[in-house]
């Protein structure tokens, strides 16, 4: 069978183990007669594939125990058996409703609309109460993943209510993220694993981003007597947690769990504050932190066609790009893999890659220029972080 070596595990194919049986046959008889037509010949045939099955079972499970190798389910039990998280099944765009009608209106929580063109369905996060002909709402994909609806696009009603005449959104929607995939949970996974512990706001990062459908941190930290050090508008000794995802409740605990005595908590930029009560000691204490100001990237990709790239290579580059800015790109080391961070300027030199590894496939076409917002590079403010939309990526040839 296969071998466990200095080398690792080490597996034959079929071709090893049909070698190795006939061998033995011929050992013992060497007129025996194996041809593939023959009982005995169909009989090694047989066993040779059954055998190498078995090895890549045990490859497989042999795997498993390598945070690195294993995948699916099997990564799972490792992300859970080493930091206690589960894999983020993904979390829902979120869009803000302008909804027009009757005053005194009420529209309830969960009325559901749609986008026109892409059919995709929102619910209202809260209750709200038309007044002066007008209301806003937030709301929530009803699907969760990167769903995009462009400014205005939500314009269906679906569940209709006496007194309520129109919907629309202003701003475009925040897309939310898609289920993980293997190389974004084991870089969420060694990110975790590798800094808990260090030091108190290392902790505080890595349990942060174990916590359910948090897909990012940063921690702005000010330990000196000095206001707004580094100009980053901190007050002394304090940090300012700025979180994407998960829930308030949820982002508060953890940061409750993990907050040095003493250590002001300081809004990056709108504060969110949720009063968490202690399981243990019934003590409640008003936790502040903040989300990231999303900032919208605006892509221009200019390519060289030698005839060869598709009708639709505007699309392909577009969804590369996306990909690549959210770490789902398959790259391997050398190239930005963990997609934009909170705080990471964009550059248009990074953006080659996405755009290569799809125009790199048609002959001798090629990315000929890209610019960020009209430059080389958008600048991201420390509580800031970046959009990426098809919408705002244009590709011309």
């Amino acid at each position: 069978m296969a071998e466990i070596t200095v080398n690792g595990y080490v597996v034959k194919n079929a071709n090893t183990w049909f070698l190795e049986e006939k061998n033995l046959y011929i050992g013992i008889d060497a007129n025996w007669n194996l041809d593939p037509s023959t009982p005995d010949g169909l009989k090694i045939a047989s066993d040779s594939e059954i055998f190498a099955t078995l090895d890549e079972v045990g490859l497989q499970a042999f795997n498993s125990k390598d945070p690195n190798k294993a995948s699916n389910s099997e990564l799972d039990t490792l992300l859970y058996l080493t930091t206690g998280d589960t894999r983020n099944l993904g979390t829902p765009s979120v869009v803000s409703l302008s909804i027009a009608g009757a005053n005194g209106t009420i529209i309830p929580k969960g009325s559901r609309v749609e986008s026109t063109g892409s059919a995709y369905r929102w619910q209202t996060s809260a209750s709200v109460t038309i007044a002066a002909g007008v209301a806003t709402v937030s709301a929530t994909s009803i699907l969760s993943g990167n769903l995009e609806a462009s400014a205005g696009a939500i314009a269906i009603i679906v569940d209709p209510i006496s007194g309520w005449q129109s919907v629309t959104n202003s701003a475009i929607a925040t897309p939310g993220t898609n289920t993980e995939t293997d190389p974004e949970v084991r870089s969420r996974r060694n990110r975790s694993v590798s800094i808990s512990g260090q030091n108190q706001i290392d902790t505080m990062i890595s349990k942060l981003l174990t916590t359910l459908n948090v897909i990012d941190v940063a921690m702005p930290e000010n330990d000196t007597g000095t206001d707004n050090f580094y100009g980053n508008g901190l007050p002394k000794h304090s940090i300012a947690p700025i979180v994407d995802g998960g829930l308030d409740l949820d982002v508060a605990t953890t940061i409750y769990n993990d907050k040095s005595p003493g250590v002001k908590l300081h809004p990056a930029n709108t504060a969110v504050t949720v009063s968490v009560t202690s399981s243990t000691t019934g003590n409640q204490k008003d936790i502040t932190f903040s989300r990231p100001l999303f900032v919208d990237i605006i892509i221009d990709v200019g390519l060289v066609d030698d005839g060869s790239l598709p009708s639709n290579i505007d699309d392909l580059v577009s969804a590369a790009i996306i990909a690549f800015a959210g770490g789902d790109l398959s790259v391997t080391g050398g190239f930005r893999a963990g997609g934009f961070k909170i705080g990471n300027d964009i550059s248009a030199g990074q953006l080659f890659t996405p755009v290569n590894s799809v125009v790199g496939a048609y002959g001798n076409s090629y990315a000929a220029s890209i610019t960020v917002n009209g430059g080389s590079v958008k600048a991201i403010a420390f509580n800031e972080k970046s959009r990426f939309t098809t919408g705002n990526i244009t590709v011309t040839s």
